[in-house]
């Protein structure tokens, strides 16, 4: 990402789609769609290095790193993380009970899960020494 491009995607977010943050109201509105939505289109890897990047952003990206996603690509999931958080907590508002969500039946479920596996083994690896 081009430092132009860094402050095209900073731009960006301060001008989210008002209507974005309201669509929560619509009587059509099904949090767990997108929470399913969200899962189904990111991997782990991707979300970290996404979040990553955005951090580099963020910072001036003093390290001069070069991104691996581009500005609309970033932005992109920008939005689908703040989707993500506001499914979860409209979820959490109406008590819906998300133990009913099949993740099994997700795509790229054997890539979250082997993510998970591979994080937990590092975690208890570090949490032994």
């Amino acid at each position: 990402m081009k430092k132009n491009e860094v402050h095209l995607f900073v731009r960006y977010l301060a001008e989210l789609d008002k209507n974005f943050f309201y669509n929560i109201h619509d009587k059509q509105y099904d949090p767990i769609k997108n929470i399913l939505e969200l899962w189904t289109s990111y991997d782990m890897d991707s979300i970290r290095t996404y979040i990553e990047d955005q951090i580099s952003v963020y910072m001036g990206n003093p390290l001069n790193k070069e991104f691996k996603y581009n500005t609309e690509e970033m932005c992109e999931f920008t939005k689908a993380l703040v989707k993500l958080l506001m499914s979860y907590f409209i979820s959490h508002i109406r008590k819906l009970d998300l133990q009913d969500i099949d993740f099994l039946k997700l795509d790229n479920y054997i890539t979250h899960e082997r993510g998970l596996r591979i994080s937990k083994e590092m975690y208890n690896f570090f949490h032994r020494l």
